[in-house]
């Protein structure tokens, strides 16, 4: 006598790789699957708008762009120039985006507590760029209320 087929609950966990990446992993810890943003953003492509990718669902967003997918300045600090490339790489990661169609405006920085923070407008709401310690500029975008 056979014992019945009964259904294999597998528990998923999905963890946030320094919000470049997602893994997922079995309850043992096991990794199943990886995928960076990119990856995910461009399977989302044909379903979602730009506007919907740029707000994941909320008010704001957040993306992380890694100083070596635009070209620093020489001493990689955060100024005009780099602002606006990251939004751009922001707006190229999903198919949905047109960087013309966005109407973006020059980045202005400033300093606030201490740190360089830059804001781009654009035609759905806007960007501040703020760069960490080490490689990444942090990009939050905000719907225009």
């Amino acid at each position: 006598m056979q014992s019945p087929m009964l259904p294999r609950t597998l528990l998923l966990t999905l963890s946030c790789l320094s919000c470049l990446a997602i893994a997922c992993s079995d309850a043992n810890g096991v990794e199943l699957a990886r995928a960076s943003e990119s990856e995910l953003t461009s399977t989302e492509s044909s379903a979602i708008s730009c506007y919907e990718y740029l707000r994941r669902g909320g008010d704001s967003s957040h993306h992380a762009v890694a100083m070596s997918e635009i070209t620093p300045n020489d001493d990689w600090t955060l100024d005009e120039e780099t602002a606006d490339q990251a939004v751009r790489v922001v707006l190229k990661r999903h198919a949905a985006c047109d960087v013309d169609e966005e109407e973006l405006t020059p980045a202005r920085c400033g300093v606030a507590v201490g740190e360089t923070l830059c804001k781009v407008e654009a035609r759905s709401g806007y960007f501040l760029v703020v760069k960490d310690y080490v490689d990444t500029l942090n990009v939050i975008f905000n719907r225009w209320d």
